[in-house]
């Protein structure tokens, strides 16, 4: 059937196209041209934030250095753990990026909405609440009543309660 398709002639209004084979100068493997970053951005941050080109102006240099050599991608979390996007770097510059979300077949943006820290209560010492904020905070105890981070950057959240326990206890001393 591909043989019957080649000796077909092009109609009479449409040129016959030629176009020279590829050379194996322009093949290479993807590793050597693509570039993935992954980013943490701050709690809060939804997609639309991150698309404005002065978003990246910290990030931009490495960017454009990173584009020469070929594909740029970025893979975005949220911190709060809401949502995932992946997006290509479409140009760049000094103290700019610009970049756009890949798209589904269907035109969708990749956005995978993940749903949010899940909070879960233990009262330990009432009016204080143990929570995981993000890898850079990490799990933190925060005073309920004026939502005052006492102490953050446990790396459990048994270290966590451990510190609220004798928290606890200090201040039950005084």
């Amino acid at each position: 059937m591909a043989e019957a398709a080649k000796n077909i002639p092009p109609a009479a209004d449409e040129a016959a196209r030629l176009v020279a084979p590829l050379t194996m100068d322009r093949v290479q493997q993807a590793e050597f041209s693509r570039m993935v970053y992954t980013v943490i951005l701050p709690a809060g941050v939804e997609p639309d934030d991150i698309l404005p080109v002065a978003f990246w102006t910290h990030f931009g240099e490495q960017l454009r250095l990173a584009k020469l050599q070929g594909e740029v991608e970025i893979i975005a979390t949220a911190e709060d753990l809401k949502w995932r996007g992946e997006l290509i770097v479409v140009d760049a510059g000094a103290n700019w990026a610009r970049v756009c979300f890949k798209t589904t077949e269907d035109g969708k943006r990749c956005i995978t909405k993940l749903g949010g820290l899940q909070s879960q209560k233990i009262v330990m010492l009432p009016g204080h609440t143990v929570n995981y904020s993000g890898v850079f905070s990490k799990w933190r105890v925060v005073r309920d009543a004026d939502g005052k981070m006492l102490r953050d950057k446990f790396n459990t959240e048994g270290d966590a309660y451990s510190w609220l326990s004798d928290y606890a206890k200090s201040i039950q001393q005084r």
